[in-house]
């Protein structure tokens, strides 16, 4: 239909004198026309046969590509699924090991008070037998000065009771010696 408007567009007489007061010549028209003519059936010609054809490839390239993205898409989907769940379980074991960190923190919290009242309790014995010790040897001390002290008196008195012996019977002998 177009093709039809643009023969008679070129074969009218508006044409003819669009060239000025000669014309235009008729072969030059017939050729501008058939150049026209070519011009339209090739582009028919790859409108019908190559661009359908290529935008069928294009087509199939584009549903091809689209299915590898849905692939992808899933496979990255499947993927962040993945990683969530390994994220979770990383979590649940950072938990388990807040928990168990928390635990041995309170094991070690208690063993330690466990050792340091054996420790204050052994300081106290230590401290207890050291004073023991030390009452034992004052004491022993004590024992050791009070019998040197009675001995001392002891024999002081001893001295006097023999002196008091002595002179009681050195009386004696010489009452004795007087009644011979």
């Amino acid at each position: 239909m177009a093709f039809i408007f643009f023969v008679i567009l070129f074969l009218s007489p508006i044409t003819a004198f669009a060239g000025g007061n000669e014309g235009v010549p008729v072969h030059f028209v017939f050729f501008q026309v058939l150049n026209f003519s070519l011009f339209i059936g090739a582009l028919i010609y790859l409108l019908k046969k190559k661009i359908p054809s290529l935008l069928e490839q294009k087509q199939n390239d584009f549903l091809e590509y689209r299915q590898k993205a849905i692939k992808l898409e899933k496979k990255r989907i499947e993927e962040c699924i993945l990683l969530e769940k390994e994220l979770q379980i990383l979590a649940e074991k950072e938990n388990n090991l807040d928990k168990s960190v928390a635990n041995a923190l309170n094991f070690l919290e208690e063993e330690l008070r466990n050792e340091s009242e054996l420790w204050l309790e052994n300081l106290q014995r230590q401290v207890e037998q050291e004073l023991k010790r030390q009452q034992y040897t004052e004491m022993t001390r004590l024992k050791d000065k009070l019998l040197s002290h009675v001995l001392q008196e002891t024999q002081g008195q001893l001295k006097e009771i023999k002196q008091e012996e002595v002179m009681r019977l050195n009386n004696q002998i010489i009452q004795r010696w007087e009644q011979i």
